[in-house]
């Protein structure tokens, strides 16, 4: 499960990831500067980037690739009053949970190509997008830990250290207000030896190459879209273990991607 991702890069380098990964004649309603106005506001997170706040994600639009902000999390079309809507504290539309079954900020792998699973795997079939990082964290399982260690968590990044695209599927509801509600989902896979040693039993889906445009095109078959969802070699990967000030979601600054080892304590 992924409950943290980074988003530290510059809007030139989004930009440039983008227009190197999707065609041009997708991206006449994208532009560089409306790239680099969202993703270089003062005000957006980016070393702690938690469920529930809002983050720059790609879909296609009537043939177009937009950029759009949307809510970390999917509040579903079936939820109705499993779905309690309330004004987060910086002043955006958010919810909460009342009852059961949940929904989750995570989709795994076996729920969305699960055709029993007729929602989700819906989403995936037609209501794909991409979700700009460059990192993300990861803790131990505690049904994995070995005894006696310290649930520290990791920083996981490309070892190229550029920006990137996980997987991911939304859905637009209206909220309590009647307005649209924009939200989205981080997809996991199975994990590489580096997330394993963790240990973890999953890992954010991360999309490189063809794969992006394939998995954003909205008439790429059923088939071609499940064999994108696979796990991140781990040679292509690095980690280092970071402090405990990702675990609250209030902190977001530098601090807290300096690796553990090299703080003064």
């Amino acid at each position: 499960m992924c409950g943290r991702y980074t988003l530290t890069t510059d809007g030139t380098d989004l930009w440039n990831l983008i227009e190197g990964t999707l065609s041009a004649p997708l991206l006449t309603s994208i532009t560089a500067e409306q790239v680099k106005l969202l993703i270089d506001s003062p005000n957006r997170r980016k070393f702690n980037i938690v469920p529930t706040s809002y983050e720059p994600i790609l879909l296609q639009e009537q043939g177009q690739v937009a950029l759009k902000s949307a809510h970390w999390w999917i509040a579903p079309s079936w939820a109705g009053k499993q779905v309690k809507w309330k004004i987060s504290a910086k002043g955006e539309k958010t919810f909460s949970w009342v009852g059961s079954p949940k929904s989750h900020f995570n989709s795994r792998y076996d729920t969305v190509t699960n055709p029993g699973n007729a929602y989700w795997h819906g989403l995936l079939e037609k209501q794909r997008c991409l979700i700009p990082a460059d990192g993300f964290v990861e803790w131990p399982d505690e049904k994995l830990m070995f005894q006696g260690q310290d649930k520290i968590p990791k920083y996981f990044f490309l070892k190229k250290r550029k920006p990137f695209f996980f997987a991911g599927i939304y859905d637009k509801v209206e909220n309590d207000e009647g307005k649209p509600f924009l939200s989205y989902n981080v997809l996991t896979v199975e994990p590489n030896d580096l997330l394993r040693a963790l240990p973890h039993h999953r890992m954010p889906a991360i999309l490189k190459g063809e794969a992006v445009s394939k998995w954003i095109d909205p008439e790429a078959k059923l088939d071609t879209v499940v064999g994108l969802l696979c796990p991140t070699s781990d040679e292509d990967m690095d980690e280092f273990s970071i402090s405990k000030l990702v675990n609250n979601p209030r902190n977001d600054s530098k601090a807290i991607l300096e690796p553990a080892n090299s703080r003064h304590s």
